[in-house]
């Protein structure tokens, strides 16, 4: 076989193995048709002396088996040196297919070996790992890798902001002039909301945020209906979550009265510097339930208050305003 040929033989054998045998019996065909390459090539430089000896061995062995040299079997250099071009084709092809079958026979008795072996243990790659231990392993890179850094400060500043706003303080702004001129539209205060849970009682003259009552909250659909009936629009309907800012003028067991322009609790005029004008209307005297307020707008004039609506129960408090941070020019704490 000449060299190219053996070449292409190499690479045939190595890419078949590769794809129809095993790896391995893949790598033992291309080192033993590479041996045979290497072999052919090193007794093309001793072809004209090796011819003449051969002829002179078949001369001198005429009576000898065809295929046999002094009665042992031709080596496989001898047959490549001392043939004709199609007995050394015909010879090497039966060498080949002699080698290629004795692969296959060792690559199925490996075969045979390897599926009677017992299986191999389950690597820890492949064992399906507890949920429970996954949450584990998370939590702990969650809290000591460097690259969640940005995820636990905003994680720890969000929760506290939550937990300010829901339980200590809360921010609020001024929709309206009903409780002009201690607020004007647009201002921006904030709302204690932990004293009242750490047992302050509301006291006369705070400015509360509170839920509307349901007296109100029936009051405004009926107002709405009335205006819609009328061809008016934009009548504001109160919601249960809705939230609204008075000042507390009594307390349960006070008795109230507005007359003359002038506020009265258990008889006393109060004396009230923070109101924008006396208001223009009559009102009492009632007696306040425990457990309930009056409220009133510091316009008393323009305010939809307890005048209007009624007593305003306790619980629908969600704090005082104490402290007011917008505008700039009017920062300060609330008169009470």
């Amino acid at each position: 076989m000449d060299r190219y040929n053996s070449r292409q033989l190499c690479a045939f054998s190595t890419c078949s193995g590769a794809f129809v045998l095993r790896p391995r019996a893949a790598r033992s065909v291309s080192k033993c048709l590479s041996l045979r390459w290497r072999a052919s090539r090193a007794g093309s430089r001793f072809r004209p002396c090796l011819a003449r000896i051969s002829r002179n061995d078949e001369r001198q062995n005429t009576a000898a088996v065809p295929g046999e040299v002094n009665g042992k079997p031709e080596s496989l250099p001898d047959v490549a040196w001392g043939t004709s071009s199609i007995e050394q084709r015909m010879l090497t092809e039966q060498a080949t297919e002699e080698l290629v079958e004795k692969v296959r026979e060792r690559w199925s008795t490996s075969e045979e070996s390897d599926d009677t072996s017992p299986a191999p243990a389950a690597t820890s790659a492949t064992q399906k790992i507890p949920v429970v231990q996954q949450w584990q392993v998370w939590w702990q890179r969650l809290w000591r890798d460097d690259k969640f850094a940005d995820v636990r400060v905003f994680t720890a500043s969000f929760l506290a902001a939550v937990f300010i706003r829901a339980f200590v303080v809360e921010p609020r702004y001024i929709p309206s002039l009903s409780m002009y001129p201690t607020f004007d539209v647009g201002d921006q205060l904030l709302v204690d909301k932990v004293t009242l849970k750490l047992g302050r009682h509301i006291q006369r003259g705070d400015v509360v945020v509170f839920y509307p009552p349901p007296a109100l909250i029936e009051a405004s659909k009926e107002t709405a209906k009335a205006l819609n009936a009328a061809g008016e629009t934009g009548a504001h309907q109160y919601g249960a979550r809705d939230a609204m800012i008075k000042r507390v003028v009594a307390l349960g067991g006070d008795v109230v009265e507005i007359r003359d322009g002038r506020l009265y609790v258990n008889g006393e005029a109060q004396i009230e510097t923070y109101i924008a004008e006396s208001p223009d209307y009559q009102w009492g005297p009632v007696q306040v339930p425990d457990g309930y307020l009056v409220v009133l707008g510091d316009n008393r004039s323009n305010s939809l208050d307890s005048h209007v609506w009624g007593f305003l129960p306790e619980r629908n408090v969600i704090g005082r305003a104490v402290f007011r941070y917008w505008p700039l020019t009017r920062v300060g704490t609330i008169e009470h």
